[in-house]
């Protein structure tokens, strides 16, 4: 079904984005996906995952999936701070 397989693939490019190691903590149901055919995708972040972006210093999370031939594409760009506070 394309649906999980845009899901999915939006939710593995959330946690690239996140540059880090997975963790005990950590788990898929904590990259929260929505959007529909008609609207924007998004991402959060939740519990580990969180904590994960907010030690990074993310200010916002963009994303786009997109789907063809039974195939999905997901790409997820993260903005955050440079530098110190």
């Amino acid at each position: 079904c394309v649906y999980y397989s845009t899901r999915f693939a939006l939710k593995e490019a959330a946690f690239k984005a996140l540059n880090t190691s997975w963790t005990e903590a950590m788990e898929w149901n904590q990259i929260v996906t929505r959007g529909t055919e008609s609207e924007a995708s998004r991402v959060e972040y939740t519990g580990a995952m969180k904590q994960a972006a907010d030690a990074l210093g993310v200010l916002e999370v963009s994303a786009s999936v997109s789907s063809d031939g039974g195939l999905a594409f997901a790409t997820v760009v993260i903005t955050r701070r440079c530098g110190p506070d």
